[in-house]
């Protein structure tokens, strides 16, 4: 029984993960938005379906759409949590998977100033720079080191955490990256 109730569930979420990356080329933002807030709710349950999300193709058009909304909208902060989901959780994922998150997070937090969102991405930062030294100067390349130092002093205490958790990972570096 067990079986078949494991093999039925592959088979659902399989068939769920390919229904919602579909929907994310819908001409309708409303429909995209839903799609992208239930790949961000699976990918959260745990790392394997996390995985299963991104190698089923999510992580670009994500990224991509996040690359063009304008800040400030309720589909932003879905497409970040989705985004930020992606990169949480051990085991880590794939990085050479994840990394397209990299740049639209990045923009996403220079151009924004909601807590929610801010939260998520600079989490989504932390979880990155802690997976490894090799992961450090794509962070670099993409200028979000001054928005991070500038978000030290934030109110919010989970964001500035996130940011000093992100410094410090990347003050793990070598002597060029620290600098």
């Amino acid at each position: 029984l067990l079986v078949v109730i494991t093999i039925t569930f592959k088979f659902l979420l399989a068939k769920d993960v390919e229904a919602f990356v579909k929907l994310l080329g819908s001409g309708h933002i409303e429909v995209i938005e839903q799609a992208i807030w239930g790949l961000g709710n699976l990918a959260g349950d745990n790392p394997k379906i996390r995985d299963y999300v991104i190698d089923s193709g999510a992580v670009f058009p994500i990224a991509n759409l996040l690359d063009k909304i304008p800040a400030g909208s309720s589909f932003v902060r879905n497409a970040s949590w989705t985004l930020s989901n992606f990169c949480r959780g051990r085991p880590a994922p794939d990085f050479e998977k994840v990394k397209r998150c990299i740049p639209s997070l990045t923009k996403v937090l220079i151009e924004n100033d909601m807590e929610e969102i801010l939260t998520d991405i600079c989490w989504a930062m932390s979880y990155i720079s802690d997976g490894g030294k090799s992961h450090i100067p794509f962070l670099i390349q993409t200028n979000v080191l001054p928005r991070l130092v500038g978000l030290l002093d934030h109110p919010h205490l989970a964001i500035s955490v996130a940011c000093l958790r992100t410094l410090g990972n990347i003050l793990t570096g070598d002597d060029n990256e620290t600098q």
